[in-house]
């Protein structure tokens, strides 16, 4: 079995991989085809350009759905990502300013805190003007009100702070 036979038969994997992600494959498919017409020199290069691109793809739908997915919590720290998929932060970076670019996901992403924020507006400034009224709040009371942890609850008042909507706090422990 030759490198050039091994790489057509990963490439082929991976296709069948791209298909149960919901991938359209059919250009991969075809491109394979000619591919494989070819002598093992010319097909070696078109196969790793082919793998390279299908393997883009894989990890773009990936990346996006687990956006799509952390949109269900009100605070996603990237470092989870980064954990959870296995790719680096400035992949998961870029997919999250594209997909609030494009309105795939409703969402603000806080560059400074590394933390995608899916709370709405209306209800940032709700819980900033509860702040506000109370003075002091516990972050463990906070966190049980906005049904958060206590780490997230503290990403929540700094992002707060950052956007202005609230300034002057400082964060005990409880």
């Amino acid at each position: 079995m030759t490198k050039t036979t091994i790489k057509i038969k990963i490439a082929k994997d991976i296709i069948e991989e791209a298909q149960k992600l919901n991938i359209n494959t059919e250009k991969y498919k075809k491109q394979l085809k000619n591919i494989e017409e070819k002598t093992d020199t010319e097909a070696e290069k078109k196969i790793n350009e082919l793998i390279r691109e299908i393997s883009k793809e894989i990890e773009t739908k990936t990346i996006q759905s687990t956006l799509k997915n952390a949109t269900k919590s009100k605070i996603t720290l990237i470092e989870e990502l980064t954990e959870e998929l296995e790719i680096p932060r400035i992949y998961i970076e870029k997919a999250i300013k594209e997909s609030i670019t494009n309105r795939t996901i409703p969402a603000t992403y806080d560059e400074k805190l590394g933390a995608l924020i899916t709370i709405p507006e209306e209800e940032k400034e709700k819980i900033a003007k509860t702040i506000k009224e109370r003075g002091r709040i516990k972050i463990s009371d906070l966190a049980e009100e906005l049904n958060l942890t206590p780490e997230k609850t503290k990403t929540l008042i700094k992002h707060l702070t950052n956007t202005g909507k609230i300034k002057g706090i400082f964060i005990t422990r409880g």
